[in-house]
C-alpha cells in the first residue's frame, strides 16, 4: 500500500477492530486459536494487539483512516443482527443469504478448521460449536453492514485485503465481487526461509493463486531459472529440512542414522513408495465458501475420496510382495505443534487402518518420523494433492497423483491416470522411468516461480535478520519486549522501514493498476526465454552442494543428489 501511495495512488484504510470493544464477540479463530467461550483476558489481548498494529500502522503510512462510524449505525446494526439470529437454527444457517452472498457458510468456514471437520449437518454441530458459530456470525453481520455501506457509497477502484481465509475478509472479497471492484489480497510469501519477508499478492488464494500461476507454466516451463530464483528455492527447501518455521509440520531431518527399513520392517530389496496423505479439513473449508468455488472435491478424481485412495493402493499393493507401501498420515489430522485436536479424517483412518498386509506400514504422526528422512529412501512418491510432491521431485524421486487436475502445482511434474487402470499403470510406469535430474530441475523451475518470481520481495524495505547467537539472552529479551510491547515486531519494523527498491515496487504498482491475477503476469515469457539462464544446471548444482553440506546424515536419494552434483 505504501508503494501505491508513494506512485500517487489514494489510499483509504479501513479498520473494524474498534466495533469490538467489548471483547465478547468473534475473535479470528484461525490467527488465533481464541473463541468468545475463551477467557476474557485471552480475548482481549488479542484484540489488544489488533489495536496496537493499527495504531503502529496510523503513525507510520500516510494513507486516508476511514472511520467506521460515518459508515455504521451500531443500534440499526444490532437490531438487524438479532432479527436474523432469531431465524438461524442448525438445520437451516447454510440458507442464510443476503444479496446472493451465503452469509450462512462464511461465518462457519472458520470452525471446519479450528474444529478440524468435513462434515456438517445439524448433528455434528455440538452445543459448544453452535455457541461460537452464533457469535461468529453476529460479527460477520456486523461488518457486512458496515462493508456494504462503504462500497455502496464510495468510489472504490480497487478493494486490498488480507487473505480471505478469514470471515470477515472474506465478506469483502464477495462484496467487491457483488459491486464488480477488482479485488487483490495479500498474505506472506510460502518461502519459509524469510517468513513475513516475502509477499503473495494476488486475486485469489490458496489453491486458485497455484492455479492462476499454473495457466502460465506451459509458456515459461522450458526457460531456464535464475540463479536467483535457484538460490531463493534451496533456502525453502533448507529451512525445510531443518524444521525451523512454526508453520512447518513435519520434523526436522535427523541429524542420525535412521534405519527405516528396520523401523518398517521392510524387505531386503523391497522397491520403497511413500504415499503421503493430505489433511480433508483444509480443502473442505476453503471449498466451502470460497470466493470462487474451483471443482467439487468428488468429481473429475480416479477416487472419490483418500479413503477410496489408500483402500485401493492397499489391495493393490497387498498381491506385490516385492513392494513396500508406507502411508503417512499428515500431521494436521492428529493433535500437533500447531493444532490440538484430533481431525475427522484422524478419527476415521485409526478404525480403518487395521489388519494391514506385511508390506504396508503406517507412519503415524506420534512416530516423529521425518517427511525428508523418508523421502531419502523412497522410490516412488504418492500424493493425493499435497505440494510435498513437488519437494520430492526435487529428491530427484517420481511422484504420482490420483487427480491431474486438482494440485498446486503444474501436471507435467507428476504422473497419473484418468481411471483406477491408467492410475496404477502410471504407477509402474514411474517405478520404470525411477530417479531422475529432470524431476530435480523441472520441481526447481516452478518453485522459482511459485516462491520468487510471483511474489514481491520486501527485504530491501526490511531491517536486516539477525541470527540468535545466544540461545539464552533472546529469549528474555522477547519475553520482556513482547510483555511491554506486547508484540514487538511489527513497531521495530515500522520505526526502521525503507523504501521498497524499483523492481518490487513496480510489481505491485504494475499488478494492481493493469488489473492482473498475478505479478508473474508483469513478465514477457519471450524476453524471459531471451535472456535466460545459460548456467542454470550448474547453478543447481551448486546451491544444492550447498544444501547437502549442511546434512551429515544422507541416503540413498541424498546420496544420488551427491553423485550428479560432483560429477
Amino acid at each position: 500500500m505504501n508503494s501505491l501511495s508513494k506512485s500517487g495512488h489514494k489510499i483509504d484504510y479501513l479498520n473494524c477492530i474498534h466495533m469490538f470493544d467489548d471483547y465478547t464477540e468473534y475473535t479470528n479463530l484461525a490467527g488465533s486459536g481464541f473463541t468468545c467461550l475463551d477467557k476474557y483476558s485471552l480475548r482481549k489481548k488479542v484484540f489488544e494487539k489488533g489495536k496496537r498494529n493499527y495504531e503502529i500502522i496510523r503513525k507510520n503510512f500516510d494513507f486516508n483512516y476511514l472511520n467506521y462510524q460515518d459508515f455504521y449505525d451500531p443500534h440499526k446494526a444490532e437490531k438487524t443482527c438479532e432479527r436474523i439470529l432469531s431465524t438461524v437454527k442448525k438445520n437451516n444457517f447454510e440458507d442464510l443469504y443476503i444479496d446472493g452472498i451465503d452469509i450462512g457458510k462464511i461465518a462457519f468456514a472458520d470452525l471446519l478448521l479450528h474444529y478440524k471437520i468435513t462434515t456438517v449437518t445439524e448433528h455434528t454441530i455440538d452445543d459448544e460449536m453452535w455457541i461460537v458459530y452464533k457469535s461468529i456470525l453476529k460479527s460477520v453481520l456486523k461488518v457486512y453492514q458496515l462493508l456494504n455501506t462503504v462500497f455502496s457509497s464510495q468510489k472504490i477502484d480497487r478493494v486490498v485485503i488480507y487473505i480471505s481465509e478469514y470471515p470477515i475478509n472474506l465478506i469483502a472479497k464477495k462484496l467487491s465481487i457483488k459491486h464488480e471492484i477488482p479485488c487483490y489480497q495479500i498474505v506472506t510469501g510460502r518461502n519459509w526461509s524469510k517468513p513475513h519477508r516475502t509477499l503473495q499478492l494476488s486475486k485469489f488464494d490458496g489453491f486458485e493463486y497455484a492455479f492462476s500461476l499454473i495457466k502460465n507454466w506451459e509458456k515459461v516451463k522450458s526457460i531456464a531459472a535464475e540463479e536467483q530464483d535457484i538460490s531463493e528455492v534451496i533456502n525453502h527447501m533448507i529451512s525445510l529440512l531443518r524444521g525451523r518455521f512454526k508453520l512447518c509440520y513435519s520434523r526436522p531431518k535427523a541429524k542420525h542414522h535412521l534405519d527405516m527399513h528396520q523401523f518398517f520392517n521392510i524387505r531386503p530389496g523391497s522397491k520403497i513408495f511413500l504415499a503421503a496423505m493430505s489433511s480433508a479439513d483444509e480443502w473442505f473449508a476453503y471449498n466451502y465458501s470460497a470466493a470462487v468455488r474451483v471443482q467439487d472435491f468428488n468429481n473429475d478424481h480416479v477416487f472419490k475420496t483418500q479413503h477410496d485412495w489408500i483402500a485401493a493402493l492397499i489391495s493393490y499393493f497387498r498381491e506385490r510382495h516385492n513392494y513396500h507401501l508406507i502411508i503417512r498420515i499428515h500431521p494436521r489430522d492428529f493433535p500437533n505443534q500447531r493444532e490440538g485436536l484430533l481431525s475427522e479424517q484422524g478419527r476415521s483412518l485409526k478404525k480403518i487402518l487395521v489388519n494391514l498386509p506385511e508390506n504396508v506400514s503406517i507412519n503415524w504422526p506420534d512416530q516423529n518420523v521425518s517427511f525428508y528422512d523418508l523421502v531419502d529412501y523412497i522410490d516412488v512418491g504418492l500424493t493425493a494433492h499435497s505440494s510435498v510432491g513437488v519437494e520430492m521431485m526435487i529428491y530427484g524421486v517420481p511422484c504420482v497423483s490420483f487427480n491431474s487436475n486438482f494440485l498446486t502445482y503444474p501436471s507435467d511434474l507428476h504422473y497419473s491416470g484418468d481411471d483406477h487402470q491408467s492410475y496404477f499403470r502410471s504407477i509402474e510406469d514411474a517405478l520404470r522411468d525411477g530417479w531422475s535430474t529432470k524431476h530435480i530441475i523441472t520441481a526447481i523451475r516452478w518453485y522459482a516461480i511459485f516462491l520468487s518470481k510471483a511474489v514481491i520481495d520486501l527485504e530491501s524495505a526490511l531491517p536486516p535478520k539477525t541470527e540468535n547467537k545466544s540461545k539464552f539472552m533472546p529469549k528474555i529479551f522477547y519475553k520482556v519486549a513482547h510483555r511491554i510491547l506486547f508484540d514487538y515486531r511489527p513497531f521495530i519494523e515500522c520505526r526502521k522501514l525503507k523504501v521498497l527498491d524499483d523492481e518490487n515496487s513496480s510489481k505491485i504498482n504494475k499488478t494492481i493498476e493493469l488489473n492482473l491475477e498475478t505479478p508473474f503476469q508483469i513478465y514477457d515469457p519471450d524476453l524471459l526465454a531471451k535472456n535466460q539462464n545459460l548456467n542454470e544446471h550448474q547453478d543447481i548444482k551448486n546451491h544444492l552442494i550447498r544444501m547437502l553440506a549442511l546434512f551429515d546424515v544422507k541416503e540413498k536419494n541424498l546420496l544420488k543428489i551427491q553423485n550428479w552434483v560432483t560429477s
